[in-house]
């Protein structure tokens, strides 16, 4: 932030202001990870971007998983989504770190993100206990129910309380009896044998709430071949509190034992295709399995046959697991923190020997520790990276490898992976809106800026968010003065199906819980008050669970020109 402060020969005045600039650059990362056997191992590095600036690997290895708990955790810490999903994940994540030791290193501010977050959470929940991606303006409030975020909801700030923190008993209280009501609702309960998203969503509600009419259970059970491995995993859960699903739980569980086909020593469940439940990730289904198995399995080779699918997250994570969303990440850190991490008393003291060219080291994770951490600079093009371990052959140790350098976002080339996302800024000519080009806006005058997202095939969760230029401030048409009423017809804020949106002079916000296939405009509005030139970064659009698929606008100069005389 830019503080100004007005001044005089006589002293300062009491006028101040703080100015937001927002940061040009844009952090990414690329991670690989593996298990280092007994003759060691060599890790493939990914290829850089040539734009990439001031390139870095930062390695974490450990016993067991804990490395994979220490990067979800930190793509978790750093993710900026101002939507209450990712802002509950990355309440989960501070919490998980403190838990596991690493906050005062990683995340000194982790407890007060979880207090500011819980403090929050009202704000995200609507009057019949529903949660939604943004804040409800209980003014201007027709936003439909959404099941699947209320009940991570409930499961979310029900692990937070069980670690201790304070989470209101109403807000949980409301959001259950919100989904008591869902899963009453017998339209619903008719649609799980037709429609996989309704299925998946009911298992997951019902997982959570506890309190499943029998009903809609039988419903769910007629239907769990076509779950994914999550949703049986979920639907295991239930059936097990149920005295008389003894045989279907036993089945669910026998089933979940060999979701992933066993290669060495190793399980890992493959990924699903099937675009009504674009949320299937083989990453989730491996942590809500294991978890799941953790409780419900009894078998005597129980606890070899969880070693193996544990063994199996770095199967998964191998080719680079570059966008894991936000809840998939925090399903797997609340799995992963429960049992308790702490390594045993047993533990000795182990080392790891890594190298790459121009560099090498060699880490100790001591007795009483479950990791170390080592961070060096990249070349443009590195190659691998080589690791070997004194460790006991039955002390499996892992390896994760994150790749991060700075983009600058105005010089980012656009990017469009699942769909394309277009921006276009129009002023008013001769009393209707006319396309023009950034560098052609004049103080004072009217802006509309569109957002075209066009995908050919249905679309869940959707997420687009510009950044407003500097000269430009946001208005909302509904709340404008009628001094504004001179715009032309047709001003609208464009596409039905983007219902929450939040803009204000910093940022425009839309969110959309299913997008048809097809192009879809959206606007909004704003005035340019100032002349300047200011930088346009490029407009996001992305889907915020599932499968990695993300779009960029190139990015622009607005030029805005002094008002005519």
């Amino acid at each position: 932030k830019v503080s100004a402060i007005a001044a005089s020969d006589e002293g300062e005045h009491g006028v101040v202001a703080a100015i937001e600039v927002s940061p040009t650059l844009r952090h990414e990362t690329l991670p690989v990870a593996g298990w280092i056997p007994a003759g060691g191992m060599r890790l493939k590095l990914p290829t850089i971007p040539a734009a990439a600036i001031e390139p870095n690997i930062r390695v974490v290895t450990s016993r067991s998983t804990a490395a994979l708990v220490r990067t979800w955790a930190a793509g978790l810490r750093d993710d900026a989504h101002p939507f209450w999903g990712p802002m509950l994940g990355r309440a989960i994540a501070a919490a998980v770190a403190i838990r596991y030791g690493f906050a005062d290193s990683d995340w000194p501010d982790a407890r007060e993100v979880i207090e500011a977050t819980l403090q929050k959470a009202g704000k995200y929940q609507d009057h019949d206990g529903n949660f939604h991606f943004l804040a409800v303006d209980d003014e201007r409030y027709d936003r439909p129910p959404n099941l699947m975020l209320t009940a991570y909801s409930i499961q979310g700030l029900d692990f937070l309380e069980s670690l201790g923190y304070g989470v209101s008993a109403d807000i949980v209280q409301s959001a259950r009896s919100a989904l008591a009501a869902r899963l009453n609702d017998q339209q619903l309960v008719q649609r799980i044998g037709a429609n996989r998203f309704v299925a998946e969503e009911v298992a997951f509600a019902a997982s959570v709430t506890g309190a499943v009419p029998i009903g809609t259970l039988d419903t769910l059970w007629s239907a769990h071949d076509r779950l994914s491995w999550s949703g049986r995993a979920r639907l295991a859960r239930i059936l097990s509190t149920r005295l008389l699903k003894t045989t279907e739980t036993n089945a669910l569980v026998d089933a979940l034992r060999h979701a992933g086909p066993r290669r060495g020593m190793s399980r890992s469940i493959g990924a699903g295709s099937d675009p009504e439940w674009p949320f299937e990730t083989a990453m989730l289904d491996q942590c809500v399995v294991l978890d799941t198995l953790r409780d419900l399995d009894h078998a005597e080779d129980a606890a070899v046959l969880r070693a193996e699918y544990q063994h199996g997250f770095m199967d998964l994570y191998s080719g680079g697991e570059s966008a894991m969303d936000s809840q998939t990440r925090a399903q797997c850190l609340m799995a992963f923190a429960n049992p308790s991490p702490a390594p045993s008393p047993t533990d000795s003291s182990i080392h790891v020997e890594m190298s790459m060219p121009g560099a090498s080291t060699r880490l100790e994770i001591a007795h009483g520790q479950s990791m170390a951490t080592w961070s060096h600079a990249l070349s443009r093009r590195p190659s691998e990276l080589t690791a070997h371990t004194d460790a006991d052959a039955n002390d499996p140790i892992s390896l994760v490898a994150e790749v991060g350098y700075d983009i600058d976002a105005r010089a980012s080339a656009p990017a469009a992976v699942g769909f394309q996302l277009e921006r276009h800024y129009s002023v008013i000519r001769e009393h209707a809106w006319k396309e023009i080009s950034a560098m052609g806006v004049r103080e004072g005058e009217w802006v509309r800026v569109s957002l075209r997202l066009s995908t050919s095939r249905m679309r869940y969760f959707v997420a687009i968010s510009d950044d407003l230029p500097g000269g430009l401030r946001a208005v909302d048409l509904e709340l404008a003065d009628g001094a504004d009423l001179e715009l032309p017809k047709g001003s609208n804020g464009g596409s039905p199906w983007f219902a929450e949106r939040d803009v204000d002079d910093r940022h425009a916000r839309f969110f959309s819980e299913q997008v048809p296939p097809g192009v879809h405009e959206i606007h909004y509005y704003a005035r340019a008050t100032h002349a300047g030139r200011y930088a346009a970064l490029p407009a996001v659009g992305e889907l915020m669970y599932g499968s990695a698929s993300v779009s960029r606008t190139p990015s622009a100069t607005l030029l805005v020109a002094p008002a005519m005389p």
